[in-house]
């Protein structure tokens, strides 16, 4: 064997060996990256590229990758390789937003390290990178989960009670409307859960439409709500509440099929409220306060229309 037929076999057996490992890389769903930061000339493989919408072409420069992240990110990106040349840290990892062709965005991440060209000694920043776009739409929809009721969309009991006890503290005036619906089994047993749930979204729904901005909403469990309202007066709660109560939930087909409910609005006393809890427990006792005489009312309007029959 001669030393041209020698070389040629180093030659493809090399090439098989990057050819491997690009192709490993590509099936692995990560992408490699090689930028010179001498030549400002850049090389990966069209795995992202093609996640993108991008040819080869249009990101074979620093100028052309540095065009396609988030202007917040790309500041980010900068200090991290200064950090590197400097030699201040040997490697990076980082999340970016990077926008592709059509001018969504996409999360990428990706390491970077420094490498020098044995014959060259160009610096070469190179690493590897991946689209997390899907991971992160995951982790920030477990983390609304968290705080949120699924079906209302108010916070749920656990996040939205601590954010009462922050605000309690931070706001000088804090007003709490305790409701429980009025005879909710009645359409769950009459309609079915299917109906019962779409009563509560649109029941929601008018809460957040009917009180004030400053309100928000927390889904003690079931059919009790909490409606926190920061900094107004009692006269624009009262407003918000009349203006609730004339615009009720229809939930079926039968004429006295209308959501009712009854509440309890307290105003949150330091003096008085030594915790939370006593906070609510309050404005709880006063909705049942609320509760009883409307029930009252209602048997003694019962009444009077039979007694007018006779």
């Amino acid at each position: 064997m001669n030393s041209d037929e020698y070389y040629k076999l180093k030659i493809d057996a090399l090439s098989y060996e990057i050819s491997k490992y690009r192709r490993a890389i590509a099936e692995s769903g990560f992408d490699y990256y090689d930028i010179n930061l001498d030549t400002g000339e850049a090389m990966q493989s069209v795995v992202i590229g093609k996640s993108l919408g991008l040819q080869p072409k249009e990101y074979n420069t620093i100028e052309k990758i540095s065009a396609l992240f988030h202007p917040d990110d790309y500041k980010k990106n900068i200090r991290e390789v200064k950090r590197i040349i400097e030699g201040e840290i040997d490697r990076f990892d980082l999340q970016s937003r990077v926008y592709k062709k059509d001018g969504s965005l996409v999360w990428l991440q990706y390491s970077g390290t420094l490498s020098y060209h044995p014959s060259t000694n160009d610096k070469h920043l190179v690493g590897l990178l991946r689209d997390i776009t899907q991971e992160k739409a995951n982790i920030e929809s477990l983390k609304y989960l968290a705080d949120y009721d699924g079906l209302t969309h108010a916070y749920n009991r656990r996040s939205g009670l601590l954010k009462l006890e922050k605000d309690v503290e931070t706001f000088e005036s804090v007003r709490i409307i305790y409701i429980d619906i009025d005879k909710f089994k009645y359409v769950n047993d009459t309609y079915g859960h299917f109906i019962g749930d779409q009563t509560l979204q649109e029941f929601s729904k008018k809460l957040n439409k009917y009180m004030p901005k400053s309100t928000y909403l927390i889904r003690l469990g079931g059919d009790e709500f909490l409606c926190v309202i920061l900094n107004q007066s009692e006269k624009v709660i009262k407003e918000s509440t009349h203006n609730l109560i004339s615009n009720p939930v229809i939930f079926g087909n039968q004429k006295n099929d209308i959501l009712h409910f009854s509440y309890g609005i307290v105003s949150f006393d330091q003096n008085k409220h030594k915790t939370v809890d006593a906070f609510i427990r309050d404005a709880d006792e006063q909705m049942y306060i609320f509760k009883k005489a409307e029930s009252c009312r209602h048997i003694l309007t019962k009444r009077k229309h039979e007694l007018s029959k006779i």
